[in-house]
Formats: structure tokens, C-alpha cells, sequence
């Protein structure tokens, strides 16, 4: 009968992992869970009978529970992603699920990534390894019709705003996004459409999309219309003015490189010109302030200019926001600078212009530099007299900004009412050794071992308490409201540990982990308050899930009111924080249980 039912459970496991692993972790998970959960119940159903007969029995059935549930964590890789997608370890597991879509994809094998799809990866947008959509990968129109029936978003886009059906020359692929629900009227971070981009993939792919329902009258963010991009007679012409519904097309209209670039942000015509620069307001940075960063890009050449603008921020500033719909570019790669881009900026000869740029300094306990790189390059020049248009400039122009940084403030993560902790671990400390100097002088060993243990139960408990105490801060002291995502970073931290008995035994560890750190907007009391962080101490920081939060969007969050810089973006536990809860109640038990049992035969 056991071999039954450990051939059914092990049947069971193998067809819910199967897919989600490799085969070596497939199988592996599959025999050791189904044994532990047919372990599990067998103890804890010969144990429930007998249960009040003894402690130990009592204890067996705790550990069959604990088998079983040991046995439901070996099936996580295959359990849905809105169960996975509610924890940190979830999100880790999800981000292994993602990896193996992308070898699904890579591999052609349109069944394997509809069933990993179709389990859920925690969001509709996963992104490859280079932080791309993963639908950006999917290699023809089979590919891209499985993962849309699994769930993906269609209209999935890059740092530039550009989604698949704008990005790709396959008329079937774009058809299969179409017919999968994309929009064939989505506009990138220059306003443009699919259709715009029409006239240089052909015919059919104008087609396709204005049977979709595609817009022939669109214009982008500069004033340009798609009539513009399609020549003034032939087939995609004539396409065109079918679709119009009746209406007059208008004839296009001469493009030039200045036109597709924006003219907002230029200066009045009478500005002195001088030489390019940047101009941090206020001078004197703090950790913790919001600064204003004005970029001033003057043209002193005789050539029109059309510029590609960027700027680079260093692991201590993080992004608030940008005049002239300047972005972060690079939000699904974590790296520790950020680039902030503008749409191309046309800028005249003799003519200035100016952008800004809003940063918050990193909250730190260190001491540090504050840096921004502004890099621009010619795309195009054009001669205002001749029109001659000439190439990108193959250099970049950099203009840096170094600031030192102070006045670092250091927070103090306990709690107001715990300030009698400390005096009262003393006093206690201070009976317990007075306790063991007199066992001592009676040279009664025993009763010292005893005292050293009661000790050590009343001290680790006394610390346990001060440790669940910061633990509940967040849910007990901090107000809830919502946050706005505005910039998200992984910060790189570094422990060094030294070990060894003597100088040339010693031996030195050094540990990088990532941290993730968010720049956020909150209103406390009506006050705005721009900061950055991501949790207290204790709660999970999972890179994996933190990746997964939307740029601009508004969250639930925590806020300290005595604090209005503290905040937490989540409070669920650290799997460590866990471990070390159960560790310490463990030790606090053992050191009782003794110190128990020596007085008992003290007195006995």
C-alpha cells in the first residue's frame, strides 16, 4: 500500500514540476517531496490517536506537519504566479520561471513557454536578461501567438515606448499582435505611431494595420503627421486615402532633421550665448535634499543641430523628474548609474536652450560625492544656408557636475517606548552575575551552570523582545498612505569579515550583496516629501520582485510619523529574520529546560 501511494504522490509531483525545472531538479524535487509528504502523514497520523499521552507524541505529530509542509515547498516551481507573486521567495522563483521562458523561446518550442506562461510570471511584461520584453524575443508568428494566448501584454515596450508591432519587419508576427489585441494606434516616448514607421516596411505592413483600425491622421509629439512619412503618390498613397474614411488627406509635407527634433525648450532668441554648462540649485547638498539640476547647451556653430541628450547619474542620485518629458531609459536594467533621456532636442546655430533635471541624494551614514554626466551628440548637422545635412558627430560632448555630499543622518530604528530596555537588561544582568559569584564561593558548580543557563534564557528572551519589537515598528508605529514609484536602483553593499586564530592562519571574507533602493514621492500632513530607501532591517528585499515595480506608478506604503523620511515599501518577513525568530526561541528553550533541571536536583 505504501508503494502505491508514494507512486501516486511521486506521479502527482512529477506532473506538476514538469517544465518548470530541469530535468535533474525535476526529478530530484519529485522523489524527495513526494517521500517526505507520505513520511509526514504516516507520523503524524500514527501520532494523532496518542497525542495526550505524552509530550512526545505530541512532538512526533509536529514533525510529520513539518514534513508535509517541506513537501508542499518542493512543488513552488510549479505552483501558480499569483501565489508566488505574494512573497519574496515567490518573486525568486518566478525570476528562475522567467529564465526558462527565455529558453523557450530562444529554443523555438512555442508548447514549453505557453505552459510556463500560462502558470504566470508575476506580470504581464517579463523582461530577458538584457531588459527587453520577453515577447521581443519570440522569433516568428507561432512563437508570439503562444504567448499572447498565455497572458503576455501585446502592447509590451522598451525604455523608447516601441512595442513589437513597431519594431518588427514580420507581416505575420505583426499580424498575430494584432490579431492578439495590440493597439495599432500605441504611441512611443516621441509620439510616433506604427504607422509612421509604415512607408519603410512596405506595403503589406501599412495594410495590416490600417485594417486594425490604425489612425491615418495620427501626428507625433513634434507636429509630424504619418501622411508626412508616406510619399505623395504609388500604392502606399493610394492605401492611404482608402482608409481615410472620406476625408482629404492633405499632401506631405518637406521634412527636415530639425523638424523631427523638439523646439520647447529653446531659449528666447536674445540670450547672450556662452559656452554650455550646468547649474545645480541649491549649491550646498545634503543627503536626503532634492536638487535642481539646469542644463544650459548653447550653439555656437554655424550648422543647425539635431542633439540626442542624456544624462548619467552616479549610485547617489536618483531620479525625480525632468522638464521636456526627459525619462529613465533603462528601467528593467539595474545598474549603479541611471540615464535620463530626452526626445531629440533640435537646436539652431546662434540659438541656446535649457533642460532640468530634479534629483534626490541617496539617504546614507557615509559621507560621499554626488556626480551627473550630461552627454549630448550631434545626430545631425545641417547647414542653414546650403541645407546640406551631414552625419552624427561620432563624439560625445560631456559636461560633469562633482558635489560633495554631508551632513549624513543617522536614523535610530528603535522605538520610543523601548527606552527603558537597556537599564533593565543591566539590572537583570547585574542579579544574575551577583547570583553566580555566591554559587562560586560555595564552589557548587551545578548551581553555577544553572544560573549561567537561566542567564542566558532570560537574556536571549529579553532580546528576542527587543528584536519582534523593531520587527512590529512598521505595523505598529507607521502610518499607511501611498508612494509614487519615481526612480528604483540595486545598490551593491559590502561586509568584511576576518577570521583565524593567529596573523598568518587569519583569513578575510568579503560579501557583496544587492540592496534594492527606491526614490519615492509621499504626502505626509499635506507635505510633499521626496526620499529614497526600500524597507526597514527585517522586511525581504527581493531584487527579483523589486524589479517588477512600475516606474510611476502609486503603491501602498508606510511612513514613520516622527520620521516623514522613514518609510517601507513592504513588511514581509525576511526568510532570515524567520530563521533567526526560531533559532533564538530554540536556544531560549534549551537554556530553560537546563536551567530547570538543576534547580529541580538542587532540591531534590
Amino acid at each position: 500500500m505504501k508503494k502505491l501511494s508514494y507512486a501516486v504522490l511521486l506521479g502527482l509531483w512529477l506532473s506538476v514540476l514538469t517544465g518548470f525545472t530541469s530535468t535533474a531538479l525535476w526529478l530530484g524535487l519529485s522523489v524527495v517531496g513526494a517521500g517526505l509528504a507520505l513520511g509526514g502523514f504516516s507520523l503524524s497520523r500514527d501520532a494523532l490517536p496518542v497525542i495526550n499521552e505524552g509530550v512526545a507524541y505530541l512532538v512526533v505529530f509536529l514533525i510529520g506537519v513539518a514534513l508535509m509542509l517541506a513537501a508542499l515547498a518542493t512543488l513552488l516551481p510549479g505552483m501558480p504566479g499569483s501565489w508566488l507573486a505574494t512573497t519574496a521567495t515567490g518573486w525568486d522563483i518566478l525570476a528562475g520561471r522567467s529564465a526558462r521562458l527565455e529558453q523557450a523561446i530562444e529554443a523555438g518550442d512555442p508548447r514549453l513557454a505557453r505552459r510556463l506562461a500560462a502558470r504566470g510570471l508575476g506580470t504581464d511584461q517579463p523582461i530577458d536578461k538584457f531588459g527587453r520584453p520577453l515577447l521581443f524575443d519570440a522569433a516568428d508568428a507561432e512563437m508570439v501567438t503562444a504567448l499572447l494566448g498565455a497572458g503576455l501584454a501585446p502592447d509590451a515596450s522598451d525604455g523608447d515606448g516601441r512595442t513589437l508591432a513597431m519594431l518588427s519587419h514580420d507581416e505575420n508576427i505583426v499580424a498575430a499582435l494584432l490579431r492578439g489585441g495590440a493597439d495599432p494606434n500605441a504611441r512611443d516616448a516621441q509620439g510616433r505611431t506604427a504607422l509612421h514607421l509604415a512607408p519603410k516596411k512596405g506595403l503589406g505592413y501599412a495594410e495590416l494595420l490600417l485594417a486594425a483600425g490604425a489612425d491615418p491622421f495620427a501626428t507625433d509629439d513634434n507636429g509630424i503627421a504619418v501622411v508626412d512619412e508616406f510619399p505623395a503618390i504609388g500604392p502606399l498613397r493610394e492605401l492611404l486615402e482608402r482608409n481615410a474614411g472620406g476625408r482629404v488627406l492633405p499632401l506631405p509635407r518637406e521634412i527636415s532633421a530639425l523638424d523631427r527634433g523638439r523646439t520647447d525648450w529653446l531659449l528666447p532668441t536674445d540670450t547672450r550665448l556662452g559656452s554650455s554648462g550646468l547649474r545645480l540649485i541649491p549649491e550646498d547638498i545634503r543627503y536626503g535634499d532634492t536638487a535642481t539640476l539646469e542644463i544650459i547647451l548653447n550653439n555656437e556653430s554655424p550648422r543647425d543641430r539635431l542633439l540626442e541628450v542624456r544624462a548619467v547619474l552616479a549610485s547617489e542620485a536618483y531620479f525625480v523628474a525632468a522638464s521636456h518629458d526627459g525619462r529613465i531609459r533603462n528601467p528593467g536594467l539595474f545598474r549603479l548609474s541611471q540615464d535620463i533621456r530626452w526626445p531629440l532636442l533640435s537646436l539652431p546655430a546662434g540659438r541656446g536652450g535649457k533642460l532640468r533635471l530634479e534629483v534626490v541624494a541617496r539617504n546614507d551614514v557615509e559621507v560621499g560625492e554626488f556626480s551627473i554626466d550630461v552627454r549630448y551628440r550631434s545626430l545631425a548637422e545641417i547647414d542653414s544656408l546650403t541645407g546640406v545635412r551631414s552625419g552624427a558627430s561620432p563624439e560625445e560632448d560631456v559636461l560633469t557636475l562633482r558635489q560633495s555630499l554631508h551632513d549624513a543622518v543617522e536614523y535610530d530604528d528603535s522605538l520610543d517606548w523601548l527606552g527603558w530596555a537597556i537599564p533593565l537588561g543591566v539590572v537583570v544582568a547585574l542579579y544574575l552575575g551577583f547570583l553566580a559569584v555566591v554559587r562560586v564561593k560555595k564552589h557548587d558548580v551545578v548551581a553555577v551552570v544553572g544560573v549561567v543557563s537561566q542567564a542566558c534564557a532570560i537574556g536571549m528572551s529579553f532580546m528576542l523582545f527587543v528584536f519582534l519589537a523593531g520587527l512590529a515598528e512598521p505595523w505598529v508605529s507607521f502610518q499607511e498612505t501611498r508612494c509614487q514609484i519615481l526612480d528604483r536602483r540595486i545598490e551593491l553593499k559590502e561586509t568584511t569579515t576576518t577570521s583565524g586564530g593567529t596573523q598568518r592562519t587569519r583569513t578575510t571574507r568579503t560579501l557583496v550583496y544587492a540592496v534594492p533602493v527606491a526614490a519615492v514621492r509621499y504626502s505626509v500632513d499635506g507635505q510633499a516629501v521626496v526620499t529614497t530607501g526600500f524597507g526597514t532591517d527585517a522586511v525581504t528585499r527581493s531584487v527579483n520582485e523589486f524589479k517588477h515595480l512600475p516606474l510611476g506608478a502609486s503603491v501602498p506604503c508606510w511612513v514613520d510619523p516622527d520620521d516623514p523620511k522613514r518609510f517601507a515599501l513592504r513588511r514581509n518577513l525576511n526568510p532570515a529574520a524567520v530563521f533567526g525568530i526560531l533559532l533564538q526561541l530554540g536556544l531560549i528553550l534549551v537554556f530553560a529546560l537546563v536551567s530547570r533541571a538543576i534547580r529541580r536536583k538542587s532540591i531534590a
